[in-house]
């Protein structure tokens, strides 16, 4: 996991910089049992940047200049949710240890 601390002077280039680092993280790694999670944590600061940084994700939902269906893109979270849903619920029964 890589987290990324947004702000109104967040810039695109360390948006997509942080995504390059988790998928370096990924390489040579099985897929099936390995994922790099980036974070981007108070995501809605970064709204306030007048670089516009969250339009990154706009040229990342273009494959081949053919929009991605939101049909495809509900499939892919849901099927990240069911990935990691296990993990997560794991982590809030035993998150009491932590405080």
């Amino acid at each position: 996991m890589v987290s990324y601390q947004c702000s109104p002077l967040s810039t695109p280039d360390g948006i997509v910089g942080t995504f390059r680092q988790c998928a370096k993280l990924q390489e040579n790694q099985d897929l099936n049992k390995f994922v790099s999670v980036v974070v981007l944590d108070e995501v809605g600061l970064a709204e306030d940047s007048p670089r516009m940084p969250l339009k990154v994700f706009t040229a990342a939902l273009l494959l081949d200049h053919h929009v991605v269906s939101k049909y495809d893109f509900c499939c892919f979270m849901k099927s990240l949710w069911n990935r990691l849903q296990p993990k997560i619920k794991s982590f809030e029964d035993n998150w009491s240890m932590f405080w």
